[in-house]
């Protein structure tokens, strides 16, 4: 598994592609939005992982044997501490294709996870009047 720079993660695109409803991705990709990328090759990708705080991403083959044992490493060494220590109790998810739902509970065994498809905004107060 090898992380990578936004620099070097135009070869994400198709890819991410069908999670492009969440510009987030595409932030993170274009280097605008601090965010973890992480791949089975650098410049030949056939999966991912992109994280931001607590918004995870995985796309591409979910059946790589040697990426998803890097990524479980991963997601019980690092990812699944740091959510902790920032009061996380659900892990928060989005995938494509859907095989990768019958990967999770290898990927996160015994986490609470929830699949989200979409992210609402909503403005409670305008910090200037427009009118």
């Amino acid at each position: 598994m090898f992380e990578i720079s936004a620099s070097s993660a135009a070869c994400l695109e198709p890819l991410c592609s069908p999670l492009n409803y969440h510009l987030v991705i595409a932030s993170i990709l274009a280097g605008k939005t601090p965010g973890e990328i992480f791949t089975d090759h650098p410049s030949r990708p056939q999966a991912a992982w992109i994280n931001f705080k607590h918004h995870c991403f995985l796309v591409g083959a979910p059946d790589l044997p040697d990426f998803n044992r890097e990524l479980i490493g991963y997601i019980n060494q690092h990812y699944i501490p740091k959510a902790r220590t920032a009061g996380q109790e659900v892990l928060l998810f989005d995938y494509q294709p859907a095989a990768w739902s019958k990967y999770l509970e290898q990927l996160i065994p015994g986490q609470q996870r929830r699949r989200y498809q979409r992210q609402y905004f909503s403005c409670q107060s305008l910090q200037e009047d427009w009118y």
